[in-house]
């Protein structure tokens, strides 16, 4: 009898090996991976997304919506729709009234004094940036 493994596996009739024992010699890729491999490719040519199979899909999901829809309507426990009580009061009211001559002066006079004070608060706080902006750039042309 020959002392090789192999040949003794061709004699008694299994010559193929199982994945499985040459894993370690194949670098741990035993038969797991490719079997995977082969099994993902499979799947994704069966599912592959094309435009026709998106568009019955989306009709199957649109249908299935309105029958969910039309299911949930009909559980709704039947209550009767009461009137709404809304107070209506019919009285005139003007839309626009001409302010008096005396309200006019009092808003214009106020409107310009803060006008006024205002200005005045702006140009010290620009006066003060201006003062400050033109120093620095003074003191950097005299060194």
């Amino acid at each position: 009898m020959p002392n090789n493994t192999t040949q003794d596996n061709v004699i008694r009739g299994r010559a193929n090996p199982s994945p499985r024992n040459g894993a370690g010699r194949r670098g741990g890729t035993g038969g797991t991976i490719a079997l995977f491999m082969s099994t993902s490719i499979l799947s994704s040519s069966l599912f592959a997304i094309t435009a026709t199979g998106v568009g019955v899909r989306a009709l199957w999901v649109v249908a299935m919506a309105l029958v969910a829809l039309a299911f949930i309507d009909r559980m709704k426990p039947a209550t009767p729709r009461r009137t709404a009580v809304v107070r209506v009061d019919n009285k005139p009211t003007p839309l626009y009234s001409e302010p008096e001559r005396d309200q006019k002066w009092k808003t214009l006079a106020s409107l310009s004094g803060g006008a006024i004070v205002l200005g005045a608060l702006l140009a010290c706080i620009l006066g003060f940036l201006f003062t400050i902006a033109f120093e620095f750039v003074g003191g950097l042309l005299r060194a």
